[in-house]
């Protein structure tokens, strides 16, 4: 059995070599593949934590974990240092054996769960959020639901009607803000009414997001994830894509969390907030994607910002030159070598101010009014005559 599962370990591996991650298939790249983040040779990558991991033997372009390098960035500034352990020629860290941390209020933080947060939006039914074997099923499973033209895609362990899929809305339907990307098509809206739409519905989900993250009254992570809530946030049916027959089971922590045996009650109540911390994380990193906006330069009494000019359709793309964007881009390189910053609105500067306002339980007005002045603020250009920061992923 054993040589078995290794024959296929390898034959996987052959297989997303030739036709990619189902993670790295949307935003900016990463990999639960690997786990521990490194800066070699003033190169940005991933590394395993422990000795069998194959998933060293992958072409270094699927080692590219650009969301966990700015989620790190991001806790390293908000917290003043994390636990980075020097190499000869560079750091690690190994942020799944790092211990929960604290700031002054107190409240511990899992950066394990803040990154398993960013993962989420790539992958809301967490199928590749395990180890060994495990993500192998998860990765062959995700696969599927990339595919067009099924009536079910697999849930977590039972078939979903493709119309109510958590997985598809967040590709393909109606939560493509999860990546800061339209539903909108070009030939029918202005790029005015595509930075809007974006901006609102990406608000509204990281609202429902901040609530959890802080532990508001009724959403703590035991609170029932009622058909309200899921309305007001946007999502189809939890109960039916975690195939639960009983509704009053599902509760906040249903959507942020593993049912596994490993993930005690205990610990799943304890790594919700972060989780969801992470998934507001991934919004903010894709909306400065080139492959998901465009923004321009704009100098401010503040200093260099860089503003939305349009947002783009996933489906009016090029998927490949959508998926060259979504690498390492030269402003993180930047900051994660030096503390640099190239635009004082970046996802890290963001990042770390709104890890801040979870932690001092900030008012949600307070912080959607912040986000609108810095990560989303945009500018009445033409994208038309601007050149977009990084480019474009255009159609051939």
């Amino acid at each position: 059995m054993k040589q078995s599962k290794m024959l296929w370990l390898w034959l996987w591996l052959l297989l997303v070599g030739a036709l990619g991650l189902p993670w790295q298939a949307w935003g900016f790249k990463l990999s639960p593949c690997l786990r521990a983040l490194t800066l070699e040779d003033e190169k940005l990558s991933q590394d395993k934590l422990r000795w069998r991991n194959f998933c060293v033997a992958l072409p270094e372009q699927y080692k590219s974990a650009v969301h966990e390098h700015m989620t790190l960035a991001a806790i390293k500034q908000f917290r003043g240092k994390v636990d980075l352990v020097q190499t000869p020629n560079g750091w690690r860290y190994d942020y799944m054996t790092e211990a929960p941390w604290s700031q002054k209020t107190g409240k511990n933080h899992y950066s394990r769960g803040i990154m398993f947060g960013i993962w989420w939006n790539d992958d809301p039914l967490m199928l590749t959020w395990g180890q060994g074997w495990d993500i192998i099923d998860g990765g062959l499973v995700a696969t599927k639901f990339l595919k067009d033209g099924y009536k079910e895609y697999p849930g977590e362990g039972c078939p979903v009607p493709a119309d109510q899929h958590l997985g598809r809305w967040s590709h393909f339907g109606p939560l493509q803000h999860f990546h800061f990307m339209t539903n909108l098509r070009h030939g029918d809206s202005t790029a005015e009414q595509r930075i809007t739409a974006t901006t609102n519905l990406a608000l509204s989900w990281m609202k429902f997001a901040y609530r959890v993250a802080t532990g508001d009254p009724g959403f703590e992570p035991e609170s029932p994830l009622s058909e309200a809530i899921e309305r007001e946030a946007g999502l189809p049916s939890v109960a039916l894509n975690h195939c639960v027959t009983d509704r009053r089971n599902v509760k906040i922590r249903t959507i942020f969390t593993l049912r596994d045996p490993s993930w005690t009650d205990d610990y799943r109540r304890a790594i919700t907030p972060d989780v969801a911390l992470g998934t507001m994380l991934h919004v903010i990193q894709d909306s400065f994607s080139p492959a998901h906006t465009c923004r321009v330069r704009k100098q401010t009494n503040d200093g260099m910002y860089a503003v939305l000019v349009d947002v783009e359709n996933y489906n009016e793309q090029d998927r490949d030159s959508h998926g060259d964007l979504d690498n390492y881009p030269l402003w993180l390189v930047q900051q994660v070598r030096s503390g640099e910053h190239m635009f004082e609105n970046d996802p890290v500067n963001v990042g770390a101010w709104l890890i801040r306002a979870v932690d001092e339980r900030l008012p949600w007005d307070q912080v959607e009014a912040h986000l609108r002045s810095t990560i989303f603020a945009s500018d009445g250009s033409s994208k038309d005559t601007v050149e977009c920061i990084g480019g474009r992923a255009l159609k051939q």
